[in-house]
């Protein structure tokens, strides 16, 4: 009689760790696909109909994707983001730069307009860069936020619509604004 039941006692303990490594496995895959449709959210740039796509998707997972918004707008995107983008943008300019010290191309711009770009200095370009798309992200974790209508979204978009010190005080009216329409 005793042995069976330290046999039931480890059969029930191996049980428990089974059900959570299931449960921890699973948790893991959701928080997987959060991210992944958070990255998506923040990266997307498309048409008017894949935004309706990803603005259903999104609604339809809110309770896992708010709070990954509320971090991206409380906190901006990866580091590791920031310098990808910006060191492709430099890039781009650098290259738009050296094309229009060519003073046979014919840009349509004017002569001091060429200039403005020519003598560009890339050490501010770089900040300037940084805080777009620091910026960039932030804005579209508002604007997901917005498609989310929770309490805590509605909240925070509120009080940023009454801080007119605050550089998303525009956006957070206009949202409040076409939420209304929707």
């Amino acid at each position: 009689m005793i042995m069976d039941l330290s046999k039931l006692k480890y059969i029930v303990f191996l049980t428990g760790c089974l059900l959570v490594s299931i449960f921890a496995q699973a948790q893991a895959q959701v928080n997987e696909n959060a991210n992944q449709l958070y990255m998506q959210w923040q990266l997307s740039n498309c048409g008017i109909n894949e935004e309706r796509a990803l603005v259903q998707i999104l609604v339809e997972n809110a309770s896992v994707l708010e709070p990954l918004l509320l971090q991206g707008f409380d906190e901006g995107p990866p580091e590791s983001y920031i310098k990808e983008v910006t060191a492709a943008e430099l890039e781009r300019m650098r290259m738009n730069k050296e094309a229009l010290s060519n003073t046979q191309l014919q840009t349509g711009l004017s002569e001091e307009d060429l200039k403005i770009a020519r003598d560009m200095k890339m050490d501010s370009a770089e900040k300037n860069i940084q805080v777009q798309v620091i910026g960039g992200w932030k804005t579209r974790a508002l604007t997901g936020l917005s498609y989310i209508k929770s309490k805590t979204s509605n909240e925070l978009i509120e009080k940023l619509a009454s801080d007119t010190s605050s550089e998303f005080n525009f956006l957070a009216k206009s949202l409040l604004e076409q939420s209304k329409d929707r």
